[in-house]
């Protein structure tokens, strides 16, 4: 009766003392602020105007995927910049997906740009574009256009797609990509254009412009982006890598800002929501205080030795 007396005591001291406040888990990388300094990864690059910090993404920590305040409209013929080195690549076919507007759906209108892996049908490190939208018989279609251009692990890369989804003659768009090893001063930029058959509504507004994966679980990027940029308009060969007009871009992130939970203007890491065991109904307090008295009843000397 004392021993009970004790323990009905302890739990209700514990009752004032316990947070109702959900306890988050032990982060995977702690003190992380999703930027590294751009010198870890691309401290050889020469040629291509850097920040002082990258944009730092690794699967399975805070830091999965950035989504991107648009500053302006979208259309189907846009142009993407970027440097980036990627550190791995998948086992499976999945997708390395370096910045996209799409939720993974063959039937939902979006698009991707990305790296194949391991056992990917267009084989790995292959630098591709994934579309889904209107073919010229008006139905909406996926495809998968592949550049034949191999992305090299560990190594700053500078890749650019220029993509077009208008109607050319009845035959869809095209992509033209561009890719450049920076780590080698005598690189010369790798050129391929791509046929299409969607020639139409790429765009989707209701789905996030995001860097590191999709709008959707897996295809996320293991690596560092030290620059991205979106134009409106298609640039030539002789305008990159970045070299145009500012007002060629709408934007042009370096991730250099202060602030890691905000490394571009108006952008914000996209998270999971946040997951804690189930109490089976039992009001938080009482669990926590319940949970306290377990932890002091299993470290006694006579639980241990007697029970």
């Amino acid at each position: 009766a004392q021993e009970t007396g004790l323990a009905l005591s302890f739990l209700n001291a514990q009752l004032g003392e316990v947070s109702t406040k959900p306890v988050e888990a032990p982060s995977k990388y702690p003190g992380e602020t999703g930027q590294r300094p751009t010198s870890q990864a691309f401290g050889a690059v020469t040629g291509v105007e850097l920040g002082a910090k990258s944009l730092w993404i690794q699967p399975g920590s805070r830091f999965e995927r950035l989504q991107l305040k648009e500053t302006e409209s979208l259309s189907d013929t846009f142009m993407i910049e970027a440097v980036a080195n990627l550190d791995r690549i998948y086992k499976d076919a999945s997708v390395n997906t370096l910045v996209s507007r799409w939720n993974g759906s063959h039937q939902s209108r979006g698009w991707s740009l990305g790296v194949t892996s391991e056992r990917s049908k267009y084989q790995p490190r292959n630098l591709i574009v994934q579309l889904v939208g209107q073919n010229v018989a008006g139905g909406v279609e996926y495809e998968v256009v592949a550049s034949g251009l191999r992305f090299p692990l560990h190594k700053p890369v500078y890749v650019a797609a220029s993509i077009t989804a208008a109607d050319l003659g009845n035959v869809g768009g095209h992509v033209t990509f561009y890719m450049k090893d920076l780590s080698d001063p005598d690189a010369e930029m790798q050129i391929r254009e791509v046929p299409h058959s969607i020639s139409e509504r790429i765009q989707t507004s209701s789905t996030p412009l995001l860097i590191g994966g999709r709008h959707a679980k897996g295809h996320q990027w293991d690596g560092q982006v030290a620059r991205l940029s979106f134009s409106s308009k298609l640039l030539s060969s002789e305008s990159l890598p970045f070299r145009s007009n500012a007002e060629d871009r709408f934007t042009d992130f370096d991730f250099s800002t202060s602030n890691g939970e905000q490394p571009a203007p108006g952008s914000s890491w996209q998270r999971p929501p946040s997951t804690s065991p189930s109490s089976g109904g039992i009001p938080p307090k009482q669990l926590g205080a319940v949970t306290d008295f377990c932890h002091a009843l299993f470290t006694s000397n006579e639980f241990l030795y007697l029970h």
